[in-house]
């Protein structure tokens, strides 16, 4: 839980938490997600109340990942399914 820590990125050595199943990352400064998150075996990930304007499309991979929440982003577009 990095949630509410004012990150403004995310190291890309993310991708490399192979064991994290659950991220929160709502209420920092974040304005991008590297590609990298999309090798993790994520549940969920949290990434509301962001300046997220556009999903990554290799998130579609992400076949464990039952919840995303990403409400309060400026998003430009819905997340393809």
């Amino acid at each position: 839980d990095v949630s509410c820590n004012e990150i403004s990125h995310i190291p890309l050595q993310i991708g490399d938490m192979s064991s994290l199943r659950c991220l929160n990352l709502r209420r920092n400064y974040l304005i991008e997600l590297p590609v990298e998150i999309s090798r993790l075996q994520l549940y969920r990930l949290d990434f509301a109340n962001n300046r997220i304007a556009r999903i990554p499309t290799v998130f579609r991979k992400m076949e464990t990942l039952e919840q995303l929440i990403l409400d309060h982003n400026p998003l430009s577009s819905p997340p393809a399914h």
